[in-house]
């Protein structure tokens, strides 16, 4: 597996190696973020719904999946990279909606 990277002090392209006993993997579906002077710590979270209940009275409950914490330079090329995947994803299926946009059954 090999994937690309804009980051000057490294190779365009290099080789990935998976751990033996696998890759850590989460969904998520809410996010937030924390940040001191020298990082910024990156929350994952998944909006579950605890109601037993049917139809669902909706009782929200977040369970947090992970958290990574990244230096301010790997945030700042992080955000180039989301950006540039989302142009190009909006350039082939137009724009994505906005939480706010999104209209929810």
């Amino acid at each position: 597996m090999s994937f690309e990277t804009t980051q000057k002090n490294l190779p365009s392209e290099i080789t990935v190696e998976n751990p033996e006993d696998g890759t850590f993997y989460c969904y998520s579906n809410v996010f937030g973020m924390a940040w001191t002077a020298q990082d910024v710590k990156l929350q994952f979270f998944e909006l579950l719904d605890d109601s037993d209940k049917f139809p669902s009275t909706f009782s929200p409950r977040l369970e947090r999946t992970a958290v990574v914490t990244v230096s301010w330079t790997q945030l700042k090329e992080l955000a180039t990279l989301v950006h540039q995947a989302v142009s190009k994803y909006e350039e082939l299926n137009g724009p994505i909606k906005t939480l706010a946009e999104t209209k929810i059954p």
